[in-house]
């Protein structure tokens, strides 16, 4: 026991996800996907899912085609941009792409990407290209009731606007009384 006694105990801290951290790492594996790429142009990237298969899970590589990230400009030379998701980001205001001279400098320009993900400089660009949340439709739907509701003060607002008129007259006039008070209406005030 008195062994123990030497030890300090404390709680173990809590892994909590960071979101920035995992851009990060995503955008240096993919750039490093793109200097693979680069040495081989029939690199195929390779993903292990899991199939269910007579009732069992089983682990399934599939076979996924990597784009270039660069393009030959009309003068020979070249630009490599970055992709997140589908779309290139923005560098500068209006600028979504790197000029590079020629193709064996890419390599070059990947590992200064590479530096710049990990020292932090393209976190702006990275969370700014994140997809917008979206809201699910029946929350939707529950908004929009609650809406209405809060609009609608009084009941007689309530009747009125729910309910068709009931008499011929009053089918004629209700054009006319849309501004007037209901209540007004049908107390005769």
């Amino acid at each position: 026991m008195s062994a123990l006694k030497s030890l300090t105990f404390t709680t173990i801290p809590k892994i909590g996800a960071n979101p920035t951290l995992d851009r990060r790492t995503n955008m240096i594996a993919r750039l490093e996907e793109q200097k693979l790429l680069l040495s081989d142009p029939n690199y195929i990237r390779t993903l292990r899912t899991w199939v269910k298969k007579n009732g069992e899970l089983t682990p399934v590589d599939k076979q996924q085609r990597v784009l270039p990230w660069w393009r030959v400009n009309a003068d020979g030379s070249y630009v490599f941009f970055v992709r997140l998701g589908s779309k290139p980001i923005e560098f500068e205001k209006g600028k979504n792409a790197i000029a590079v001279p020629s193709l064996n400098k890419v390599p070059m320009v990947i590992d200064i990407l590479i530096t710049a993900v990990r020292n932090g400089e393209l976190d702006q660009q990275l969370a700014q290209t994140r997809k917008p949340a979206t809201v699910p439709k029946y929350l939707e739907t529950v908004n929009n009731l609650i809406t209405m509701i809060e609009t609608m003060t009084d009941a007689s607002r309530v009747e009125s606007k729910f309910l068709p008129p009931s008499s011929p007259a009053e089918q004629a006039g209700a054009s006319k009384d849309q501004g007037r008070d209901s209540a007004q209406r049908d107390y005769g005030a």
